[in-house]
């Protein structure tokens, strides 16, 4: 796609054309690699993973609200924790109809954290496979999506977003605003990684970014 200039509102293919000439001349155009059979099996993979996160976090939602509505609020610490799931095995209603009803809530949530678990082994695994070992490494670095010992770029993206964050912070920002702001300039740093990465291997990464389980 051709970036628009203001006021020029006249799109053809011609135009377009020589506009393209004109930026690959002077080095402004991004080469895009576009993802073979196995690239786009990973992205499914994800895919796969993400909406089988997406059912869980749902069905909780749905068994706390069940059990918010008829009195069971749980006070002794974090949700789903082990110590939660015995508060829950231990419930006990005076109704017997939402007994059954509570027992498939519990019962599809276990299902879904076991699918949940089964995807996020079969992402692992596939993290650890040639071409995604080394580029899950780099971003694994990145404070937020694993906790190893970064690499420069790494160190000073995080010394960099923690000020930011808190400069927004400390002048009104909505801490859901500062969170998207920082997210948008992590991407700029994961962008520079890659492009160091591109330069060193000469190795395209824009068909396997997708496929790192970020958590």
């Amino acid at each position: 796609m051709c970036p628009p200039k203001p006021g020029d509102r006249v799109k053809t293919d011609h135009r377009d054309a020589l506009k393209l000439l004109g930026l690959f001349k002077a080095g402004l155009l991004t080469e895009v690699y576009a993802p073979n059979g196995e690239q786009e099996a990973a992205r499914d993979l994800v895919r796969c993973r993400d909406a089988a996160r997406i059912n869980l976090k749902r069905i909780q939602h749905q068994v706390v609200k069940f059990l918010t509505r008829h009195g069971y609020v749980f006070t002794d610490g974090d949700h789903w924790t082990q110590k939660h799931f015995c508060w829950m095995r231990s419930l006990e209603f005076d109704v017997s109809r939402l007994r059954d009803v509570f027992d498939i809530y519990f019962t599809e949530l276990q299902h879904c954290m076991q699918r949940l678990a089964s995807l996020d082994k079969e992402v692992a695994a596939l993290a650890q496979k040639s071409p995604y070992r080394e580029i899950v490494g780099i971003l694994r670095c990145f404070h937020g999506i694993d906790t190893l010992t970064a690499i420069d770029i790494a160190d000073r993206a995080g010394r960099r977003l923690r000020r930011r964050y808190w400069y927004l912070i400390n002048h009104g920002k909505m801490s859901c605003k500062a969170n998207v702001a920082i997210a948008r300039e992590l991407i700029g740093f994961l962008w520079s990684v890659f492009r160091e990465y591109e330069l060193r291997t000469g190795v395209g990464t824009t068909g396997v970014i997708c496929v790192h389980p970020m958590r």
